[in-house]
């Protein structure tokens, strides 16, 4: 999977990184592996996080950490449900 996201010229924050996929059982298990290894496993906003975060509108489970250079890192495991969110309503995008 390709993930491509038009910056524009709002202020807004981006965070450029690489995905891993793994299978749903690997990822269910890395937030207890990555801090044996000295990894701080970390949520969508970057927070410490004990668990993957779900990301709805894909639907996946999702894990980041940052490597020994400080790049990004993500694991990620599509789950089969359908997504959560559409965008084709327009509800989906209200905050």
């Amino acid at each position: 999977m390709l993930g491509l996201w038009e910056a524009g010229t709002s202020p807004q924050r981006l965070s450029l990184h690489l995905a891993f996929t793994l299978d749903l059982p690997d990822l269910l298990e890395a937030p207890a592996r990555l801090p044996a290894a000295g990894v701080i496993p970390r949520d969508f906003w970057g927070n410490p996080a004990d668990e993957p975060v779900v990301i709805a509108w894909m639907p996946a489970v999702s894990l980041y950490f940052h490597d020994p250079d400080g790049n990004l890192l993500e694991l990620l495991s599509m789950l089969p449900d359908a997504p959560a969110v559409s965008y084709d309503e327009p509800h989906a995008l209200e905050v």
